[in-house]
């Protein structure tokens, strides 16, 4: 029963390994979600999905985004610094991001060839709740009153 156990654990840590997603697929899943985006109309875009890809694309385009590969998933994070900047800020050894508020930086994780956040992000992206909020109801009272 042990060695039963012991197998499917390599075996899980394994494919998993296999399956572990790189940064070239989290750059191809944003510019897929992206398309999927502009394809939408904009009054009934998700506004959260709308925002969360923008500020994934600023940070691409200063060169934040680092990945840390952990053999069986692997973490998207943000840098302070781009890789080729040589400030003293972002060279120094003193001034580099801590472990104890690395948790912090992370903006997705990526298992099993998914990146789990940004999935999430991008549920029911062309539902625009504000859409569904009545606007305007007239009361008995002839007066006009916004209700969301």
């Amino acid at each position: 029963m042990r060695i039963i156990y012991i197998i499917s654990v390599l075996g899980s840590c394994f494919y998993s390994n296999q399956h572990n997603p790189d940064e070239t697929m989290f750059r191809e899943q944003l510019i897929q979600n992206s398309i999927k985006l502009i394809q939408v109309g904009e009054p009934i875009r998700n506004p959260v999905s709308v925002q969360h890809i923008k500020w994934l694309e600023q940070c691409y385009n200063e060169g934040l985004i680092r990945r840390l590969n952990l053999g069986i998933l692997s973490l998207i994070w943000l840098d302070n610094y781009d890789k080729n900047c040589s400030s003293y800020k972002a060279v120094c050894p003193y001034l580099r991001p801590r472990y104890v508020t690395f948790y912090e930086r992370i903006v997705d994780v990526g298992f099993l060839g998914k990146w789990w956040v940004l999935d999430r992000k991008m549920k029911d992206y062309d539902v625009n709740e504000a859409e569904f909020c009545v606007a305007e109801t007239v009361n008995n009272t002839d007066t006009i009153s916004a209700t969301c």
